[in-house]
């Protein structure tokens, strides 16, 4: 499937239905959070193997979570804000 909606949690606000497009990206509907997953290439302690990237962050502006991702904006790691690189599926 290269899109369609799903029954798969959001990362960031735990909504229980998220739509998948172009194969590897989520959008939610709820929080407008589109991220996709890629392999850690040069991380920190928060960000190892697979990551989550944030090509767009969920709308609202108190956002907060203890879910590390990176920041596609910066390429920073959302907790620390070290540089982190990820690529591939």
């Amino acid at each position: 499937m290269s899109y369609g909606l799903v029954k798969e949690k959001c990362y960031f606000c735990g909504q229980e239905e998220t739509l998948i497009f172009n194969e590897h990206y989520t959008f939610c509907p709820e929080c407008s959070a589109i991220y996709t997953s890629m392999m850690v290439i040069e991380g920190c302690d928060h960000i190892k193997g697979n990551a989550i990237i944030a090509l767009r962050k969920p709308w609202w502006k108190n956002f907060e979570t203890d879910s590390p991702f990176i920041d596609e904006d910066g390429e920073v790691c959302s907790i620390c804000g070290t540089g982190c690189v990820a690529d591939g599926w």
